[in-house]
């Protein structure tokens, strides 16, 4: 019998005074971090979300092997939804309104993901873990992002009145794991060494 697994793994929103936010996690691992992007106005949005999408050298992992249904290279984006315990993801353009998180690295195991990747997607079959996707939300600076607490991430329309849990991404720094490098608050990526500076919109 397969399974396919989301889970929370790490969510900490910092700030001038440290702020926790929970995120969610497709598959099972432990990590320590949160996700924001930002946009404005519905199609417009998704073209400059896309063009301005950029790779974020803590993100450059590897493919140390595994199999999921979903065949994404590292660095390719893709949309998470479902459950925890029925996770759903498919391959989607980087920047654009469907993609919430990109490919960090693959590998065999999901204990094995980096402990600040925002979420971990992976397939069992008969109880066998069979490979899992490490996945980093899909930050674009000058995009927007709701983070929810403990459910995937999603794209927002920045001046969406609907939206909750909404942070705007204004800086992406590397070479750094403090928060206390961004203006108002920022996710840490301490254990690859980069931070997501956010404000709360």
């Amino acid at each position: 019998m397969s399974s396919r697994s989301a889970a929370p793994v790490r969510g900490a929103l910092v700030g001038g005074v440290v702020l926790a936010t929970a995120l969610f996690v497709a598959g099972c691992s432990s990590s320590d971090d949160g996700s924001s992007a930002a946009s404005s106005a519905a199609e417009s949005a998704e073209t400059t979300a896309a063009a301005a999408t950029s790779t974020i050298a803590g993100q450059d992992g590897a493919d140390e092997g595994g199999s999921t249904s979903v065949d994404v290279p590292v660095g390719a984006c893709v949309n998470l939804s479902g459950t925890i315990m029925n996770a759903e993801v498919v391959e989607a353009p980087c920047g654009s309104m469907e993609s919430n998180y990109r490919v960090a690295s693959k590998v065999e195991q999901n204990q094995n993901c980096p402990g600040d990747a925002d979420q971990v997607y992976y397939e069992t079959l008969n109880g066998v873990e069979m490979g899992a996707l490490c996945l980093d939300t899909d930050w674009v600076v000058g995009g927007c992002m709701s983070v929810p607490m403990m459910q995937p991430a999603t794209r927002v329309d920045c001046a969406d009145p609907a939206a909750t849990s909404v942070e705007r991404v204004t800086a992406i720094l590397e070479n750094t794991s403090s928060a206390q490098e961004c203006a108002t608050s920022g996710y840490e990526y301490t254990e690859r060494n980069f931070v997501v500076c956010t404000e709360s919109v």
